[in-house]
């Protein structure tokens, strides 16, 4: 059976690929910082997905990411 949309993009996956990342940032510093850090394809996606907003904490972003699923 395959997986669900949301399994490989968990929040701790998602946090994972921005870490070390300064904050405030937008969302296309957060799709650039991801990329650097070899993020995979689901987690790039949903990324791609967050608002299109500034963020100033990862706790900012995780309210995004909660916002889609």
């Amino acid at each position: 059976m395959a997986k669900q949309t949301g399994e490989r993009d968990s929040p701790i996956r998602v946090a994972r690929y921005l870490r070390g990342l300064d904050f405030p940032a937008d969302k296309d510093q957060l799709l650039e910082h991801a990329t650097v850090h070899q993020a995979d394809d689901e987690v790039i996606e949903t990324l791609a997905r967050l608002p299109d907003v500034t963020y100033h904490s990862m706790d900012e972003v995780m309210k995004g990411y909660g916002q889609l699923h």
